[in-house]
Parts: C-alpha cells; sequence; structure tokens
C-alpha cells in the first residue's frame, strides 16, 4: 500500500494507526491521552471565567478547546483497533 494512497483515500483518519508502526501503540495512546487531558483542564479554566465574567474570549477558547478534544479523542481511538487491519 503506497504512501499515496494512504493520504488520498482515508485522510487523516488512518494517520494514527498508520504511525504505530513508526512510534508503537503506547507512546501515541499516552500522546493523546495527555492532549485530552490538557485540553479538558483548560477548558474548565475557560469555562469558570466564561461564567464568572461572561468573557466572550473565554467562551470562543471553550468551543475551540472541545474541538482539540474531541480531535485527540478520534485520534486516541483508532490507533489501536485499525492497527491490527493493516
Amino acid at each position: 500500500m503506497s504512501e499515496s494512497l494512504i493520504r488520498d483515500e482515508s485522510g487523516l483518519v488512518l494517520s494514527p494507526a498508520i504511525s504505530v508502526d513508526r512510534f508503537g501503540r503506547l507512546p501515541l495512546f499516552l500522546v493523546f491521552i495527555l492532549g485530552m487531558s490538557v485540553s479538558f483542564v483548560i477548558r474548565m479554566i475557560r469555562l469558570a471565567r466564561w461564567v464568572l465574567y461572561k468573557s466572550e474570549a473565554a467562551e470562543k477558547a471553550v468551543f475551540a478547546l472541545i474541538s482539540l478534544h474531541n480531535t485527540a479523542y478520534s485520534f486516541r481511538s483508532p490507533s489501536v483497533p485499525l492497527s491490527y487491519r493493516l
């Protein structure tokens, strides 16, 4: 399976699964779990700021951090199951 075929057909979804061979399952899992944890903590701080001060910037940051958390979750999830199919 060529690298261009992987990029064209599957996009970013298979990137963590393909990276498993290069970096290993545990390091990838830990990096994405760390990303989820950090984004969650920062999101809770921004959410508290928004509730207390009604800051529009904090509100926008909360939505951005939700997206970041979901991206880290989706990259963490397929890295283990899809690696067995390849």
